[in-house]
């Protein structure tokens, strides 16, 4: 099968999504936020800090302001580590794990589907609908 037919197909779709107010908005988390979701929603357990500090080949100062930004969107929380209080876990909120799966079935629906303009209104609607939870 060729797939350079496919592959202009998806550029042409990431170039429309764009201009998609609310797929900008999510296109920012890609500054690590999408890493940490995407990291965090893989993992059975809260996780610390250091941990994504290695994983992302980022210092520990850059992994504390990311968090902190992503606390005070509601998407992760921090918790003390019960046996060394000097630690902290991560974990996932109800409202990232709803944005996490939002990709997952968004992601799906690319990739299986022959559709691109529908899969783009589709997008549209969804992330509007996801930026209404007030991110």
């Amino acid at each position: 099968m060729d797939y350079s037919l496919l592959a202009g197909q998806l550029l042409n779709v990431q170039a429309n999504l764009l201009q998609v107010p609310a797929y900008q908005q999510l296109s920012k988390m890609v500054r690590g936020e999408l890493f940490v979701l995407n990291y965090l929603a893989t993992h059975e357990t809260a996780i610390h800090p250091k941990e994504l500090s290695k994983k992302m080949a980022v210092s520990t100062a850059r992994i504390t302001s990311l968090l902190h930004h992503m606390e005070e969107k509601g998407l992760i929380a921090r918790s003390s580590d019960l046996s060394d209080n000097r630690q902290i876990f991560v974990r996932l909120t109800e409202k990232s794990l709803a944005l996490f799966w939002l990709r997952v079935r968004v992601s799906m629906s690319l990739t299986s589907c022959w559709k691109w303009e529908m899969v783009v209104n589709w997008l549209s609607l969804a992330l509007y609908q996801a930026s209404c939870w007030s991110l």
